[in-house]
């Protein structure tokens, strides 16, 4: 979700916090959507293995 506000320096430097804070904020979100999918993709190589019949064995 991306939202555009125009964005003026304020005299305190909140400006600055702000944008990175909102840097920080698109970074998170993109980490846990791509979590997500990696987290997906394992259920789905764990399914299929487990319904071939193999199971991966720690030794």
């Amino acid at each position: 979700m991306t939202t555009f506000r125009e964005q003026r320096p304020a005299p305190d430097g909140t400006h600055d916090t702000v944008t990175r804070l909102e840097q920080e904020s698109a970074q998170l979100r993109h980490a846990v959507d791509s979590h997500a999918t990696v987290d997906q993709a394992i259920g789905a190589l764990a399914a299929t293995r487990w319904s071939n019949g193999t199971r991966s064995q720690k030794r």
